[in-house]
């Protein structure tokens, strides 16, 4: 996929609602799982998806997150191994393991994070 592996929102009505859910293997040139656009993500597990550009699992967009594992996810030769851009607010969530060239976890946009873990998140570029 060019725009998210599962899922794409070209204008801004709508939401995605995705609750116990789980996401694995997952590809896009932009968000390995979801591109622009309104998403709730609740209890769900968010593994081992990839993007080639932005945001191994989101790029842009409006993003809530509660109790969620995001792990494993991979943007080696972009930006942000989880996100990219946009609005997050996460709760109770635990994100490790995520790499991205830039950014282990997110690479820019506004994120508000409330009782979670990150850990053993990596970006790849080395500056000398």
């Amino acid at each position: 996929a060019n725009y998210g592996g599962c899922f794409y929102k070209s204008d801004t009505g709508g939401l995605v609602n995705a609750q116990n859910s789980k996401f694995k293997g997952n590809a896009g040139y932009y968000g390995g799982v979801a591109s622009n656009g309104k998403h709730t993500w609740t209890n769900c597990v968010v593994v081992s998806n990839n993007a080639f550009f932005g945001g191994g699992v989101a790029y842009n967009g409006v993003h809530t997150w509660t109790n969620c594992l995001v792990a494993s996810n991979n943007n080696e030769l972009g930006l942000g191994g989880v996100a990219y851009q946009g609005t997050y607010t996460w709760t109770n969530c635990v994100v490790f393991n995520n790499t991205a060239l830039n950014g282990g976890v997110v690479y820019m946009g506004t994120h508000t994070w409330r009782n979670c873990v990150l850990v053993n998140n990596t970006a790849l570029n080395r500056v000398h």
